[in-house]
């Protein structure tokens, strides 16, 4: 084979594996924004219900599972471990039932 033809072919593998790779890392990039802002709509929405709970007072476990119930939070209430768990936030509670914390 001549110096061109391998010379060649070398340039050839690496502008394909060049366009390759950069074709994988936008199709990841572009996966990964689009779930990053589906979580940011759905966080959205787990704060906006617990707002709602807040302005209406709410302090205790029990409120707190009464008031998002009335907007149909999808919310799931572990009493015995004193935690709500939304979509993604959770809301966490001491001992006494009381509020302590928002996680995500």
């Amino acid at each position: 084979m001549n110096k061109w033809k391998v010379a060649f072919f070398i340039s050839l593998t690496i502008t394909i594996l060049t366009i390759l790779g950069t074709g994988y890392i936008v199709l990841t990039n572009t996966i990964l924004s689009g779930h990053c802002y589906d979580n940011l709509i759905t966080i959205s929405e787990d704060l906006e219900n617990i707002s709602k709970a807040i302005q209406n007072k709410a302090n205790t476990i029990d409120e707190f599972d009464r008031e998002l119930e009335k907007n149909n939070s999808g919310h799931y209430t572990d009493k015995e471990h004193n935690i709500i768990n939304l979509q993604i936030a959770a809301i966490i509670f001491d001992n006494k039932g009381r509020f302590v914390k928002i996680e995500t």
